[in-house]
């Protein structure tokens, strides 16, 4: 089987546990997934992978945050970001961390962030449908 064929994610996340978990459940479903406990390795990982569909990160990471990430990242931030955090924000969580597309709070449901992956994935090889 090629894994280009299957959508690349990227998880960041300082628990490893929760890191553990994410990544199997993700390749359960058929996601190739790159594992980033800092932002340092997720930068790294960005750098040498052109093919990543989703970006899924926590909002704290390791004294860090989310949006320094996106940041970082720059021009090789995933279209689709998600942020999947426990912290309650004041706003829209769009707003306070620019670059997200959507936002999953923690404990979370392994479908709700698969609706939140799977929704680009949709878009970009959905086709116009005529009528």
């Amino acid at each position: 089987k090629l894994a280009s064929g299957k959508p690349t994610v990227l998880c960041v996340e300082d628990d490893e546990d929760t890191l553990t978990m994410l990544t199997m459940m993700l390749e359960g479903r058929g996601y190739r997934v790159l594992a980033a406990d800092s932002i340092e390795k997720a930068l790294e990982l960005a750098s040498t992978h052109d093919d990543i569909h989703s970006l899924v990160t926590d909002y704290h990471i390791n004294g860090r945050t989310a949006v320094e990430l996106i940041s970082a990242l720059g021009d090789r931030k995933p279209k689709n970001v998600v942020l999947l955090s426990g912290k309650h924000f004041a706003t829209d969580p769009k707003k306070e961390v620019p670059g997200i597309d959507s936002h999953v709070m923690k404990p979370f449901k392994l479908n709700k962030l698969l609706e939140k992956i799977d929704v680009q994935r949709d878009q970009s090889t959905a086709t116009p449908s005529s009528g």
